[in-house]
């Protein structure tokens, strides 16, 4: 092959690769003039190469550069010295349109004894860069979130090592300002570091998608938090393990709660447990006073008898007496003991019946979910007051919750649910607690609030006459109704007063 014929062949390949090539080329000389360009930058600038050969390359900038590219050709010459020549840099493009858009450019220099020139190769920025500022942005905006958050939530390394931790987490736990220089298993002690290795070990290996445990974590002012963690792994492009998310909820005040929840039923089982004690103290009392009372009779009786025709050693009269007499001390210690355990004037005051309501139905929540039970509550949004003994009227509300409870524990029916609704009515302050269960047997409904009755197996009949009676010492009324579609509906009614009073 001739020399000619090899050149020939060459800018052939050339000018092939030029025209095929992806990125946009330019050719200019010296002057700046283009003398060539291919069809991706006629695409990428939205010129024919007719618009373009023959025209300055500043054709494709934008000001100042438009104005100042020759000078910045002549400098060079000059000094030999290269600002984007061999380096390539991001700059500026301007579209046919008048638009602006980044592209990335890289300069070369040619020389031939017969031609010299330069080599401009770009390449649209446009996609990247909005693909840069969808990813800054997100991750500001998940940054964001995660900093704001009002959950604690924090990375950690296959060790435990903090890695990043949001301010809910810092006040939480204590931390530092800078992450990277605690490790979260230095918070348990005992069983609960134990237990947090095993954790973060079966999540980092993959063993679970994510963990909930219940911790207990030890700050170093040596506060004591309750905390239920929930783990999950992050694993990066290629499924390798990346990090650790931690989730940690408090539950130290709801722990706190529940602890003071328990504390007042405990007292109001006690304070039901004593008027219970008076209720039946009071009723053997009262049944006891009549046989007493009879003994006494018949003993006078017979003693009268015999003042006609005495025994002979005067014997008999003397136990009848004795009868008589032990017979009134009984009756006297009865009457004792009616007193100690009779219904002295409980203190009562101004307050707001919902409030009584709210915290009993805090009380029974509890037991609710124990029993499966559904518990709506319809409560008004204004205040009604009534003049009560607090105490006394959530033992009330609670006796006639927990019946309605254990009702629906025995008979199962679907949905079991308990609806108490409070309102107005008749001018007083009325509650209802009404359940879908079988309802009261017909048999006791007559006697239903007498001591000692109850169709439960193993009740003792105490707690709805308990009730009965301290609704009735507050001057309102405790009566049964059969629910609309079933069950069993218990009304209270309280009179209203004035806040003032």
């Amino acid at each position: 092959m001739t020399r000619f014929a090899e050149g020939a062949l060459n800018q052939t390949r050339f000018h092939a690769l030029f025209e095929a090539a992806g990125e946009g080329m330019v050719v200019i000389g010296p002057d700046g003039v283009i003398s060539d360009v291919n069809p991706a930058l006629e695409q990428l600038f939205g010129y024919t190469a007719e618009e373009l050969v023959g025209n300055n390359v500043s054709i494709l900038m934008p000001e100042p550069d438009r104005s100042h590219h020759d000078e910045y050709i002549r400098r060079y010459r000059h000094e030999a010295k290269p600002r984007i020549i061999g380096i390539g840099r991001e700059v500026v493009g301007r579209h046919k349109a008048g638009h602006l858009f980044p592209v990335y450019l890289s300069v070369g220099e040619f020389k031939t004894p017969t031609l010299e020139g330069y080599v401009g190769i770009l390449r649209d920025l446009t996609e990247t860069k909005a693909t840069a500022d969808t990813l800054e942005r997100t991750k500001a905006e998940l940054e964001s979130t995660l900093q704001f958050a009002p959950v604690a939530i924090l990375t950690l390394d296959h060790d435990g090592l903090i890695q990043k931790s949001n301010d809910a987490a810092r006040s939480m736990l204590c931390l530092p300002a800078e992450d990277g220089e605690r490790n979260i298993i230095d918070y348990n002690q005992g069983e609960a570091r134990q237990q947090q290795l095993e954790t973060l070990g079966r999540v980092w290996r993959g063993e679970v998608n994510g963990a909930e445990v219940t911790l207990t974590y030890t700050l170093e002012n040596q506060q004591t938090l309750q905390c239920r963690g929930h783990y999950a792994l992050v694993r990066s492009p290629h499924g390798m393990p990346s990090f650790i998310i931690l989730e940690l909820a408090d539950l130290t005040p709801l722990v706190n709660a529940e602890q003071e929840a328990a504390s007042h039923r405990e007292q109001l089982a006690l304070a039901g447990r004593v008027e219970s004690l008076g209720e039946m103290a009071a009723s053997i009392a009262h049944e006891l006073n009549q046989p007493l009372a009879a003994i006494t009779l018949y003993a006078q009786t017979a003693s009268r008898l015999l003042d006609n025709t005495p025994s002979a050693d005067g014997q008999l009269e003397a136990i009848l007496e004795k009868i008589a007499a032990q017979a009134l001390r009984a009756g006297q210690v009865i009457k004792q003991v009616r007193a100690l355990v009779g219904k002295s004037e409980h203190e009562t005051e101004v307050c707001d019946f919902r409030e009584i309501a709210q915290e009993a139905l805090r009380l029974g929540e509890v037991d609710a979910r124990a029993s499966s039970v559904q518990l709506n509550v319809d409560m008004p949004t204004q205040a009604i007051w009534v003049n009560a003994d607090a105490i006394q009227m959530q033992q009330v509300l609670l006796n006639l919750l927990r019946n309605a409870f254990d009702a629906l524990t025995d008979a199962r029916p679907v949905n079991p649910t308990v609806h108490v609704r409070m309102g107005l009515a008749d001018g007083q302050a009325l509650i209802e607690v009404c359940d879908n269960g079988p309802g009261v047997d017909a048999d006791i409904v007559d006697v239903l609030f007498q001591p000692f009755v109850t169709s439960k197996q193993h009740g003792m009949g105490i707690g709805l006459s308990l009730s009965h009676s301290i609704v009735k010492r507050h001057h309102g009324t405790l009566c049964y109704d059969p629910a609309s579609q079933g069950g069993a509906c218990f009304k209270m009614t309280l009179p209203i007063t004035d806040q003032a009073n």
